[in-house]
């Protein structure tokens, strides 16, 4: 396997059993992170989770490509039922990006 491709080592001592669908596939987290209904019916595009420090940089390119940016606190509700392990993690030490296009 493509060493970019492994999923990183667990500090929380979690294996491929306890982290569900990401330990098989770290590309697939699409499906498994969902977005605040209310702002999705508000019509904005759940993008990703990133680590705070690194929200300039997604502002900056979503604004440069015409879009108004906001940023959220994830929810546990925000994670399918299979990524448990992660949303501690998340809901702690990340923020949620959501993009919509200026009106």
């Amino acid at each position: 396997m493509n060493e970019l491709l492994k999923p990183a080592p667990s500090s929380m001592g979690l294996g491929p059993k306890e982290l569900g669908c990401f330990a098989n596939n770290p590309l697939d987290m699409g499906p498994s992170i969902g977005g605040d209904p209310k702002l999705l019916k508000e019509g904005w595009i759940r993008r990703h989770l990133i680590s705070p420090e690194r929200v300039e940089e997604s502002r900056e390119l979503y604004t440069g490509m015409g879009y108004e940016v906001l940023v959220t606190q994830p929810r546990p509700s925000d994670f399918g039922t299979q990524c448990s392990a992660c949303t501690l993690v998340g809901c702690k030490d990340y923020v949620m990006i959501y993009t919509r296009k200026k009106a």
